[in-house]
């Protein structure tokens, strides 16, 4: 697996991490522009790439640099890729970058891009049939009725799909990443685009960066020195993957202490959350007694966004 390009390699410092977009022209152009400036504000360590098929036919560096990008991605995302010539360009860059990636994410665009698709356990290259089978039956059935029925059937089970799978725990989650894809990058706003980098970021990057900068010598050097393997994970593993894994539980901690719905359903009788206690007390108009909590959630949440922003700016020497 070709080694990950990090920003630095100090005890602090936050692994780079490189979000390719390609699409088929520049009317995101923009959009991810102002992305771009909003999150090096919160995520400097990130690289926003952004590269449109209707150049490579004039440009032939607009091409060389869109592979080059693919080729050190650490998440790509492919949308809008129709055309034969357009696929056939990308396509090697995207299959051969596609084990070593993150995510890739293919949407919206030519059989053969969709089929790049892989996150984490969910992938569609056809060796997952049940997933292909059921993504299948959004195309809609052509007949009486209109294309515009069918597209509205389309665009109601891409908004409700998310929030069914949100309950399925396993690979499902990898399905409804996929979806929850597929909503912001329709949506096509600014501050969509922000959430879409920030959303394939934070699930699939949070620990793989730290992890990619392991080095199998650093391991070798270790043996050498005689070090034992749990030494080797406490005086070594660990500090470089301090950070990252603060930050995974960070997100883990602030998701589980808000959730509703599954802990309803999964929660012990006679147990109550800050959540399900909000939501009685809100269900019987006690709005007053219900501050309280809501007030507490607000409260440790805000912890973590603050251990967050210390170690960005840790990150960050030399700059207020």
């Amino acid at each position: 697996m070709p080694k990950r390009i990090s920003a630095g390699d100090g005890p602090g410092a936050l692994p780079e991490l490189r979000v390719v977009i390609v699409t088929l022209d520049n009317h995101l152009a923009g959009a991810v522009d102002r992305a771009r400036r909003e999150l090096s504000k919160t995520a400097p360590s990130l690289v926003l790439g952004f590269h449109a098929a209707a150049e490579w036919e004039t440009d032939p560096s607009a091409l060389e640099a869109c592979r080059a990008d693919i080729a050190r991605a650490d998440i790509v995302l492919s949308a809008m890729l129709f055309m034969d010539e357009h696929v056939r360009a990308v396509l090697p860059a995207l299959l051969a970058r596609r084990p070593d990636c993150d995510a890739m994410v293919g949407c919206l665009s030519a059989a053969d891009v969709v089929r790049t698709t892989r996150m984490n356990r969910f992938a569609m290259d056809g060796s997952q049939r049940g997933a292909l089978d059921f993504l299948k039956r959004l195309r809609g059935k052509s007949g009486s009725g209109g294309g515009q029925g069918s597209g509205a059937r389309q665009m109601a089970m891409i908004r409700q799909i998310p929030r069914i799978l949100r309950f399925i725990p396993g690979s499902a989650q990898d399905v409804r990443a996929y979806f929850l894809t597929l909503q912001y990058w329709l949506a096509g706003s600014d501050e969509n685009v922000v959430n879409l980098v920030r959303f394939l970021a934070v699930s699939f990057n949070t620990v793989e960066a730290s992890l990619g900068k392991i080095r199998p010598n650093m391991d070798h050097a270790a043996r050498v020195l005689g070090s034992t393997p749990g030494r080797t994970l406490a005086r070594v593993h660990a500090p470089i993957m301090s950070g990252s894994l603060l930050t995974a539980a960070l997100l883990v901690f602030v998701d589980v202490m808000k959730e509703l719905p599954a802990t309803m359903i999964v929660r012990p009788f006679n147990f109550d959350t800050l959540a399900v206690r909000i939501y009685q007390l809100a269900s019987d108009e006690r709005l007053t007694e219900a501050a309280t909590p809501a007030l507490a959630i607000v409260a440790v949440g805000m912890v973590p966004v603050v251990l967050l922003s210390l170690s960005i700016r840790k990150s960050r020497p030399g700059q207020d």
